[in-house]
């Protein structure tokens, strides 16, 4: 039923980033609000890897995706990104809590990839096209070395010579 590694759930708040890993059982192994800096985030997405085992896989929603820089850096990093629609998050939260907290909303996150029955409605982000963009801007412009161009001073309009 779950993935063969474990995941982790990542649900945004006002107070930051909550994460919450589960195992491959579904059980929930670690839960905490993640710190503010991406490079801490990353870092603890490190540690709880290394806690559980590797293949840590990551599930968020699509504004989580959209506004954080985490879901880019995750993908350059190797981790395996999902990425969940709200339509079908939100019914489901709805449907088991009356007021959901963010660590459970992030422990149902982590859980989606294991059911294979909503797995379809979960999506991997596209890789970041990164330096290829700039190689085919330069491509346009032929083999040629890019030129800097430099504005020349024009003397103001109605101004004394």
């Amino acid at each position: 039923m779950f993935p063969l590694g474990p995941s982790c759930g990542l649900w945004s708040t006002h107070r930051g980033l909550v994460a919450a890993v589960v195992d491959p059982d579904g059980l929930l192994t670690l839960a905490a609000t993640l710190p503010a800096s991406t490079e801490e985030r990353l870092a603890w997405l490190s540690r709880a890897q290394w806690l559980c085992s590797p293949g840590l896989e990551l599930v968020m929603t699509e504004p989580v995706a959209r506004a954080d820089p985490l879901a880019r850096l995750a993908l350059e990093w190797g981790y395996r990104v999902w990425i969940a629609p709200l339509t079908l998050v939100t019914p489901i939260a709805q449907a088991a809590w009356r007021r959901p907290t963010a660590p459970q909303l992030a422990a149902l996150l982590a859980r989606l990839p294991g059911i294979r029955a909503l797995r379809g409605a979960l999506r991997c982000p596209p890789p970041d096209p990164g330096p290829q963009q700039l190689c085919l801007f330069s491509g346009l412009l032929g083999n040629a070395a890019p030129r800097r161009i430099t504005p020349t001073p024009q003397p103001l309009k109605g101004a004394m010579q």
